[in-house]
């Protein structure tokens, strides 16, 4: 509108607007307001708080959120919200961001839990609003991941699955007629421990002989639990 540069380069337009490369403040005589906008970028980093080599219940997911001034005005009272409750957000609201500039000031941190490792991943993303200078709101309700090629993209965070299972046997001779020697129908009866080592839930475990008649089962194991 009104030949108005919004590249903020030098130059004066029709209605004697001045604007200078690089400069936040706008001198316009028909009341022209310069456009105002702002956008939102979120990295995760997940650290192995236990240090075991695989993403389990009590790692975090630490954030930066870039907040990027797009437009030509100074942004102030800026706020990040991350829509996941379990997100802690640092360093929100930014006082003030100038025109053409970001801020890297906003982090956030997260506590894994199982319900996330046995989902493989963690998805969440964020928005954020702020005040431009005629007191209106600008709004980016959508972060971005800029690992990602795709615009406007939540932010995955990859948790590694890595399913095991130990199944020890042990035996116990029964002398049925009690005659102090192995013989015919005699029994041997056997006990089996099923342990969940990997790092998700286990469903629907079952134990197959095929010289045994096994009892039992079948069975769910939550991580690091015995049956």
């Amino acid at each position: 509108p009104n030949g108005v540069d919004y590249a903020m380069t030098a130059g004066t337009d029709p209605t004697t607007t001045t604007v200078v490369s690089g400069q936040d403040t706008f001198s316009d005589n028909d009341g022209y307001q310069p456009p105002s906008s702002v956008e939102l970028e979120k990295v995760d980093t997940l650290v192995d708080t236990n240090g075991n080599g695989i993403a389990d219940v009590g790692d975090t997911i630490n954030y930066v959120f870039t907040v990027i001034n797009t437009g030509c005005t100074e942004l102030t009272n800026v706020i990040v919200t991350d829509d996941q409750a379990g997100v802690t957000v640092v360093g929100s609201p930014i006082a003030s961001i100038p025109a053409g500039t970001s801020d890297t000031t906003v982090t956030g941190s997260y506590v894994v839990t199982q319900d996330d490792v046995d989902a493989g991943m963690f998805i969440n993303s964020a928005s954020v609003e702020a005040t431009t200078p005629s007191g209106d709101t600008v709004v980016d309700d959508m972060s971005d991941d800029p690992d990602t090629v795709d615009p406007d993209d939540p932010t995955v965070t990859i948790l590694g699955q890595m399913p095991a299972i130990d199944l020890q046997k042990v035996g116990m001779f029964v002398d049925v007629n009690d005659n102090a020697v192995a013989d015919a129908g005699d029994i041997i009866r056997y006990t089996f421990r099923v342990e969940n080592v990997g790092n998700v839930t286990l469903f629907n475990i079952t134990i197959e002989d095929p010289l045994v008649t096994v009892v039992g089962g079948p069975i769910d194991l939550e991580v690091g639990e015995v049956d």
